[in-house]
């Protein structure tokens, strides 16, 4: 997985990895296309441990290679489908959304396999999911049929992608995170700046769960447009 994401200029990228056990089964992903845009993946594979991590590291390897025949989020997304059919024998799906930036505009197209929607930050505060329609999870049906979606950020726009390693962190008493203490969370940011959007949102998640810990893998991948 990078470690450093693509310098883009007019656009922040942050990102948080942390894997519940010794290896992990979420994945991201972030890299310039031949195009000029900049490819942006997340991803949950439902097997945990030593399979989940070896399917994730299979898809990794693909995406880069799909996205460079051809970008379009849903082709793109259609390919990672038909491997984990190929190569799935434990019956694992995987929820994953991959998107293409054009810096340029700040357009994004997006498509979306069963995975948590990205929730948006407006300059102004208002807060609330990217409204996407999403197709089924990768290894559930073929054709995938994950339709894309444009939307174009604006400046102040802060868009963050999560695997549901945040949502379903629970307490003691097992109440769970949720979306609506991420959008909140989010609501209070005193700026658009990615890496103080993650930092916020860890502090809320592991104040949330105290010593009761994280049972899943937690990914938080964040845009903002400067």
């Amino acid at each position: 997985l990078p470690q450093t994401p693509p310098e883009t200029p007019g656009f922040g990228l942050a990102v948080e990895y942390s894997p519940a056990a010794e290896v992990g089964g979420d994945l991201y992903d972030f890299f310039p296309l031949a195009s000029g845009r900049i490819a942006l993946a997340i991803g949950d594979v439902s097997g945990k441990g030593v399979s989940g991590a070896l399917m994730m590291a299979r898809l990794t390897s693909v995406l880069r290679a799909a996205a460079a025949r051809n970008d379009h989020p849903a082709a793109v997304l259609e390919e990672l489908n038909d491997l984990v059919f190929a190569e799935n024998d434990e019956g694992m799906f995987v929820t994953a959304c991959f998107a293409v930036l054009d810096p340029a505009n700040g357009s994004l197209e997006i498509a979306n396999a069963g995975h948590l929607l990205p929730i948006v930050r407006h300059r102004d505060g208002r807060v609330g999911e990217l409204r996407l329609q999403s197709g089924n999870a990768l290894g559930v049906k073929r054709p995938l049929l994950a339709p894309a979606a444009s939307w174009t950020m604006s400046s102040g726009d802060l868009l963050l992608f999560a695997t549901d390693g945040l949502t379903e962190a629970a307490n003691d008493r097992l109440q769970r995170f949720g979306n609506a203490r991420i959008i909140e969370t989010m609501r209070r940011l005193a700026s658009e700046d990615p890496n103080q959007a993650i930092h916020s949102l860890l502090v809320a998640a592991r104040a949330f769960v105290a010593d009761h810990g994280f049972d899943d893998d937690l990914t938080l991948l964040c845009l903002a447009r400067a």
